[in-house]
């Protein structure tokens, strides 16, 4: 968003960009569940659960990612870490966060610059985004 004067980001109604997409998220999931829009107060719960969600669903996609990638090479799914496709540095487990560590990184190898595909991370993402749907869905049933 750009600046306004006097420095305040630009909002609309009180709530940022992100408020309002994650106000979106969710409505909709909240909506999906069957529950209806009276549930959509503010809830500790629901926020944890998103939260949870949206990491569990970024891993469970770095792993469905990573199992593709070596079945589509013909490469055993298990046995070795993670490595660069371009320099076959293996990856720490520090740099191997789903998504943070893409965007700490720039979306390049640590050890020799490559670029790591962006449809690494948007898979991840997605994953995530879904995980948190699933979790707040899942929250507000109970």
């Amino acid at each position: 968003m750009e600046e306004m004067k006097g420095g305040a980001s630009a909002k609309r109604g009180g709530l940022s960009f992100w408020s309002m997409m994650l106000y979106a998220v969710v409505y909709n999931a909240v909506l999906l569940a069957g529950v209806g829009a009276a549930a959509l107060t503010p809830c500790f719960e629901e926020a944890a659960a998103g939260f949870v969600g949206f990491v569990l669903g970024a891993a469970v996609g770095s792993c469905l990612h990573l199992v593709w990638f070596r079945w589509k090479r013909g490469q055993a799914l298990s046995g070795r870490a993670s490595y660069c496709p371009m320099c076959l540095f293996e990856i720490p487990r520090r740099h191997n966060i789903p998504i943070l560590s893409w965007l700490i990184l720039r979306g390049k190898c640590f050890q020799c610059d490559a670029r790591i595909p962006w449809n690494y991370v948007a898979l991840e993402a997605a994953a995530g985004v879904l995980g948190a749907i699933l979790g707040v869905g899942c929250a507000a049933l109970f």
